[in-house]
């Protein structure tokens, strides 16, 4: 029951995101963008971010503002917060890659196996807010061919629509796996981008502990671990350390 809650939370907030009362904002920050007005664009898509709305457009706009502006840290910083949000889009996974050439630091990740790589790209293949709504309407199919099931007078009737029931019941749960890992990488998942042009990663939380390597500004980090200031790191290709919370901005 409390997973069809969250089910049902989250389908809502989909629909929510499309009555956005900041309308009037992103038109004048899209117009002032269309018009080479990168800071002035920036500004307008800020005041909306303030207000805590959140939208997959709004920060795609907002990450290529800044890559305009040739500030690639917060460009990757909002094209990472609005792939979190529709991971399916290609076109922000493009720019990311773009973006990403104009960093310091070119770290190559640690090979996944084979069939890591399939599920992380089958639950790719719609947002969350799709995902869920395909759950709900599969479950509702399910019921629907049950009450056809226990109505039905003949075996062949009763055969087809038990097993229909449930390829639609295991579809329905597919569905709302997949939303709920996309809703735990949104919500759940700690993941950063550091904003200082170099930063030491220390062996442990301490300032006085050995450097043990070096990552720079616009550098995509996993947050693993927190202890007062500090904050345990992990990147790409596994090394991971500690280095202050300030140095970084969480996605």
């Amino acid at each position: 029951m409390k997973n069809i809650i969250i089910l049902f939370l989250i389908v809502c907030s989909g629909f929510c995101t499309f009555a956005s009362p900041y309308s009037d904002i992103i038109s004048k920050g899209n117009t002032a963008y269309s018009e080479g007005k990168y800071n002035a664009a920036i500004e307008l898509y800020q005041q909306v971010v303030s207000k805590g709305f959140e939208s997959s457009e709004l920060y795609y706009n907002l990450g290529n503002a800044y890559f305009k502006s040739k500030n690639y840290a917060s460009a990757l910083l909002y094209l990472e917060k609005a792939r979190k949000l529709d991971p399916s889009d290609d076109k922000i996974d493009f720019n990311i890659q773009v973006c990403n050439t104009k960093i310091m630091d070119k770290i190559e990740e640690l090979p996944q196996p084979f069939y890591k790589r399939w599920i992380v790209q089958f639950r790719q293949w719609f947002s969350m807010d799709v995902w869920a709504t395909m759950s709900v309407v599969f479950l509702f199919l399910f019921f629907i061919f049950i009450a056809i099931y226990l109505m039905a007078n003949t075996v062949r009737i009763r055969k087809i629509t038990f097993w229909a029931g449930m390829i639609f019941v295991c579809a329905s749960i597919v569905a709302g796996v997949n939303a709920y890992s996309q809703y735990s990488n949104i919500h759940l998942a700690r993941e950063a981008i550091i904003f200082e042009p170099t930063v030491n990663v220390k062996s442990s939380p301490d300032a006085g502990s050995q450097d043990i390597f070096v990552i720079h500004e616009g550098t995509k980090v996993s947050i693993t671990d927190k202890v007062g200031i500090w904050i345990e790191v992990r990147i790409a290709n596994g090394s991971d350390g500690w280095i202050q919370e300030t140095a970084a901005e969480v996605i």
